[in-house]
């Protein structure tokens, strides 16, 4: 296929909204109004996560528009899947044709050269103006050009979207079997009704009690003990070797470098290998619900002070760890008043009910077969997202021919 690439400014082929701050008694979290996004921290993977709401807004996007980053980082994208109200964190980008509207998207993303040259312009906070925006040039081709490379990065980006509806389903399976077996106890409460479990083999269910005894945290299944979260991990905080944003500018690399919620960077060399569980231990500690901040880890990684590293032990893996610390209240267990902590005297004062090693078994042959779908459909959405940032700009350039 033969197109000519042009240039054009965003100006010519679509509008900018600047979003606006509405009044603060406008907003809320019991879901009156619209959805109230103010900047990255409400994006999601496409789609922004509502967490605030407006009944009173100044800005309002529609539906498929452009949800634009103004603040650092500059140019994060969403798509609005519903009305929604914005903030002075995002500008909506509105296509002038509608059927313009994903290539645009695409078209933006397309010069990330122009928005990193952004970041660097502000003294204190970076910010993209509006003029910035209108002014950019983007590559433009024919109608038919425009067609065939959205239709090819769509076509990656529906995969990804079906990997990622997996894993969450994955997810949602394993917390609701752990749930039903080591929180709920239905098995033990069916075999104390004289009944099968449900959805369980004759097997399976032969390993339950069936009554219940009285322990330090109240009824617990007969046989089955109370025991600190460290008793069933290994802690690895020893081997933890924090680095400055200078040192990691220096060790640029391909490992992650974990903070307490989540990859800071990237560095030239790892301390960890294989499966761990990462506890935040200083910072945002935990949720909005009091449960803990966590980070379920594979492969080659290095993690700095700010996080636990855990590991499960004996007949308790660490995916099994995983869902009984994402289950414990920790909030009762923080420290500080300014600096949210959970230190290691925290860790060892959370209480579990832990099932024998024949129950433990028979769950870790299920969860374990869940989250190996859940590592390799992740790897493989890095590998589209890695094959779609290489595509995009020599599709948007010309340098590729599509047939």
């Amino acid at each position: 296929m033969t197109s000519e690439i042009l240039t054009v400014q965003i100006k010519t082929i679509a509008d900018v909204i600047m979003g606006q701050s509405p009044s603060s008694d406008s907003c809320n979290i019991t879901g009156e109004g619209l959805p109230f996004y103010q900047g990255v921290t409400d994006f999601g993977v496409l789609n922004p996560n509502p967490r605030m709401y407006c009944n009173n807004p100044k800005r309002v996007a529609e539906i498929d528009d452009i949800l634009f980053s103004v603040r650092a980082p500059i140019a994060r994208i969403n798509i609005a899947n519903h009305r929604c109200a914005t903030g002075r964190g995002v500008a909506i980008i509105r296509a002038k044709k509608n059927s313009d509207q994903l290539y645009l998207r695409y078209a933006i993303e397309s010069i990330w050269w122009y928005w990193d040259s952004l970041e660097g312009s502000g003294a204190i906070f970076s910010n993209a103006k509006k003029e910035d925006i209108l002014n950019a040039e983007i590559p433009w081709g024919d109608e038919n050009y425009r067609g065939k490379i959205t239709a090819h990065l769509s076509s990656l980006e529906n995969l990804k979207l079906i990997k990622n509806t997996l894993v969450s389903d994955v997810r949602d399976f394993a917390q609701s079997l752990f749930r039903s077996w080591f929180i709920d106890f239905d098995p033990v409460i069916a075999k104390s009704e004289g009944k099968l479990p449900y959805g369980m083999d004759d097997e399976t269910a032969a390993l339950f009690p069936n009554s219940f005894e009285i322990s330090e945290l109240g009824k617990i299944p007969a046989g089955w003990k109370v025991k600190s979260l460290l008793e069933v991990s290994n802690l690895y905080d020893n081997l933890r070797v924090p680095l400055s944003s200078m040192e990691r500018n220096e060790r640029k690399g391909n490992y992650p470098y974990h903070g307490a919620t989540s990859v800071m960077d990237y560095v030239d060399d790892f301390i960890f290998d294989g499966v761990h569980l990462l506890i935040a231990e200083d910072g945002s500690v935990v949720n909005e619900d009091g449960y803990p901040v966590l980070q379920y880890v594979w492969g080659k990684f290095w993690v700095n002070n700010h996080a636990h590293v855990l590991q499960g032990k004996d007949d308790v893996t660490t995916e099994h760890l995983h869902q009984y610390v994402k289950h414990f209240y920790i909030q009762p267990f923080v420290t500080g008043a300014v600096q949210l902590k959970i230190n290691q005297k925290a860790l060892h004062n959370v209480k579990l009910v832990t099932a024998p090693p024949n129950i433990n078994n028979a769950f870790n042959k299920i969860i374990q077969s869940l989250y190996r779908s859940i590592r390799e459909n992740k790897m493989e959405n890095e590998i589209l997202t890695l094959t779609r940032d290489v595509l995009l700009p020599r599709l948007m350039s010309g340098g590729l021919k599509v047939n």
